[in-house]
């Protein structure tokens, strides 16, 4: 009878070791997994989608904007900081394009546009790439569009900016995506 009370006894014991053990097991895994922050989208919420913007004004305003010739639109307006600098405010923009080109703060106000302040953007090389995914056009990026595309760094009277446009071409185009370097926006775009 000895024999048998010790090998129930044990038999008990090594289920409940291992029960304390899955237990403890389980707790843990429960506080790996749900303890863990969760990362934030640095990019979240800074999609846009071209095809649910309104059309420009029916009138245009006196200056035009073309893109390597071609009439075009202003829809959109995305200013980023470099670096760790002050980011500009979207009041501010219409003086900062017209210090990249001069005249296009008043297409700026005849066009506008949708203007969005991003925050500080880590790589100068990344913010057009950056710009181009997060901004969507409506036809594939491959295809003839009305929308064209431009970003880059930007020099603003000596104040380093990053600069994305989403212009509206009065034809379709296959221009897409246009990268500028800083001393670029002047041979790219032009006012008539």
């Amino acid at each position: 009878m000895n024999q048998s009370f010790n090998v129930g006894l044990s038999f008990y014991l090594i289920v409940g070791v291992a029960g304390v053990v899955a237990l403890a097991l389980g707790v843990l895994l429960y506080f790996l997994l749900s303890g863990r922050p969760k990362k934030e989208n640095p990019e979240g919420g800074l999609e846009e989608n071209l095809a649910e913007y309104p059309p420009p004004p029916v009138v245009p305003g006196t200056r035009k904007l073309t893109v390597k010739s071609l009439p075009t639109r202003l829809r959109l307006v995305v200013i980023a900081p470099v670096g760790k600098t002050q980011a500009p405010n979207a009041n501010q923009a219409e003086a900062l394009l017209d210090r990249v080109l001069h005249g296009l703060g008043d297409v700026a106000k005849a066009d506008k546009p949708r203007i969005v302040v991003w925050p500080a953007q880590l790589s100068n090389v990344g913010f057009a790439p950056t710009f181009f995914r997060l901004v969507q056009r409506p036809e594939p990026e491959h295809e003839a569009s009305r929308w064209v595309l431009v970003a880059g760094p930007a020099t603003a009277a000596g104040q380093k900016i990053l600069l994305g446009l989403a212009l509206w071409a009065d034809e379709a185009t296959d221009l897409g995506h246009i990268k500028l370097e800083p001393h670029e926006w002047n041979e790219v775009l032009d006012l008539e």
